[in-house]
């Protein structure tokens, strides 16, 4: 009996001292300025991801600032949910769910074309899908590109390029890219993009950190392209978020016992996450700004070195993957 009264005494501190920190770290997670943003009453929004987590936030908040939004996502059965979700809560919103599989070249086009043929302007170009995949797991996009890279980096790249007439027919305009801080982490080798010269058994490179540096270089290039044309180009880490973005990586019951009081403290709810989304796509403050980063609403310093010379030899090997050219 004392054991247990020890034991239950034991787990309300831990619990208590969990929510403490918890509130303290959470403090400035929802820190957009709602009061400041453009009017996107009426404007053509596209969001990749659109039908879970940061991206479902997101289509929300668009819809709820009567946006019309184009919902990008693989599964269409799954974001046509989320639609009658969002009819149900705002009954006027513009929504039109279409099929895009970052994971296959063929299918960005497809659904280029189905865009263009749709629409005659994008406003806000949101670049938000993302997956994490272990290297050891060797999953390949359709292309045979390693999956991280492939869907997070090249599969956007071609994205961004074939839509981005209809950006600039909406100047001012602007595209965002969600990246990450993971990006620190990044071990990225232009001579092995694909990690094929790694044994994924011992491998220490992230490759999801490599693909998040690659949005950040591919942002700031994109940026550098589009001076003068009134397109802004923003990137963001939205901070470590509750997602289903890791569901390709098999925990152990050892890592699940350690990350799950961890995550419990430090992990921000989709809502939380999104709040750098919607600084990003509407604050009248960055209408100005183009080629930064953002983290907590706020300007955000990667340690990964972001060059022009990087930027611009990742445009060039992104345009060969890509089939561009």
């Amino acid at each position: 009996m004392v054991l247990l009264s020890t034991l239950g005494y034991v787990g309300a501190a831990v619990v208590g001292v969990g929510w403490v920190c918890r509130i303290m770290f959470s403090r400035n997670f929802e820190t957009h300025d709602a009061s400041d943003e453009e009017d996107v009453q009426g404007k053509v929004v596209l969001i990749t991801g659109a039908n879970s987590g940061l991206g479902k936030v997101t289509t929300f908040e668009m819809a709820k600032r009567g946006a019309k939004i184009i919902m990008a996502s693989r599964n269409l059965e799954l974001t046509n949910s989320v639609v009658a979700q969002v009819r149900k809560m705002y009954p006027s919103s513009e929504l039109t769910a279409m099929k895009l599989d970052l994971g296959s070249l063929e299918s960005v086009r497809e659904f280029a074309k189905e865009v263009q043929a749709k629409f005659d302007k994008i406003d806000i170009l949101i670049n938000n899908a993302g997956v994490y995949a272990p290297l050891k797991k060797q999953m390949k996009t359709v292309e045979g590109y390693e999956f991280n890279f492939g869907v997070n980096h090249v599969g956007h790249f071609l994205l961004t390029n074939l839509l981005l007439d209809l950006v600039k027919a909406a100047a001012p305009s602007r595209i965002v890219v969600v990246s990450s801080r993971r990006s620190d982490s990044a071990k990225l080798s232009f001579d092995d993009l694909m990690l094929e010269k790694e044994n994924p058994e011992t491998s220490k490179i992230d490759p999801y950190s490599n693909s998040k540096y690659a949005n950040l270089l591919f942002a700031k290039e994109l940026s550098n392209r589009l001076q003068g044309t009134n397109v802004n180009v923003y990137a963001l880490c939205p901070g470590w978020v509750k997602t289903d973005l890791a569901r390709y990586a098999d925990l152990t019951w050892k890592q699940y016992i350690i990350m799950v009081p961890v995550a419990f403290i430090f992990m921000r709810t989709p809502r939380q996450g999104a709040q750098t989304i919607l600084h990003c796509a509407l604050s009248r403050k960055v209408r100005q700004e183009t080629g930064q980063f953002y983290r907590d609403c706020t300007h955000w310093s990667p340690k990964s070195a972001v060059t022009d010379e990087a930027a611009q030899q990742m445009w060039t090997v992104s345009e060969s993957l890509a089939k561009l050219k």
